[in-house]
């Protein structure tokens, strides 16, 4: 497959710092580097493939929901720009894929390039991050891409929140069909209205994605209460963070 450069260094417009209030075009506001942003997007990329094979093959394990909420948490606001974590999270991404893929005997030629493509070496992996067809711009219809990237990042938020929720021992099977379902769908969607739907499902999930949260936080460590606390001078060092 030949890829397009990126038009910029990088493409980022997920948060409220994004430059010019458009998006980061050379490094992130947030300090983020242009490679590292590439690589956030080919994990997205590398997640969308992995969704598209478990929606196709109906397919959904232990490993799978272990692994899509945490590589979504990866590619949120300053949580890590780490890029060779992020290669690290790609490459799991992609095995996983191949395993999938095998377990259910899908045909590589019926499905998409986000679901088949390989790598040899890291380097591999680089170049791909920055070709187009990986990046947010690769959807050249504004409304489109504005519609699946509210999608994505509502998706993002909630396997940030299912990640939490999950290491306290809570999880909900049902959202994480969802999110293979509404990944799958960002792949190929070209369908405003569908999209809009979707993406007012996505805060339906977030809703019940919190809740879970709520639960697994209130009954692993009480529920909240006002609490008198001394606020006067004491005579030991503290620090105030």
């Amino acid at each position: 497959m030949e890829y397009t450069p990126r038009p910029t260094n990088m493409f980022c417009f997920q948060c409220q710092e994004a430059a010019r209030n458009e998006g980061c075009t050379v490094v992130g506001v947030c300090g983020k580097k242009d490679n590292v942003a590439n690589l956030q997007d080919l994990l997205v990329y590398t997640i969308k493939g992995l969704c598209y094979a478990c929606n196709k093959g109906n397919y959904l394990d232990d490993e799978v929901m272990e692994y899509i909420p945490k590589a979504l948490f990866v590619t949120i606001t300053n949580v890590n720009f780490d890029d060779k974590d992020v290669i690290d999270w790609i490459k799991k991404g992609v095995t996983l894929r191949e395993k999938v893929i095998e377990k259910t005997n899908l045909n590589k030629e019926e499905l998409p390039h986000c679901a088949t493509w390989n790598y040899e070496n890291d380097n591999d992996i680089i170049e791909l991050s920055k070709a187009k067809e990986v990046s947010v711009l690769a959807e050249d219809n504004e409304d489109i891409r504005s519609l699946k990237e509210l999608i994505t990042y509502g998706i993002k938020g909630i396997g940030a929140y299912l990640s939490h929720a999950m290491h306290l021992g809570y999880n909900n099977e049902e959202i994480h069909k969802f999110i293979v379902r509404a990944m799958t769908k960002l792949v190929d969607s070209k369908d405003a209205d569908e999209l809009f739907n979707l993406a007012m499902e996505t805060g339906k999930y977030a809703v019940e994605t919190l809740a879970l949260l709520d639960k697994a936080n209130t009954e692993t460590y009480g529920h909240p209460e006002i609490t008198e606390v001394n606020l006067g001078v004491r005579d030991r060092p503290g620090i105030i963070d």
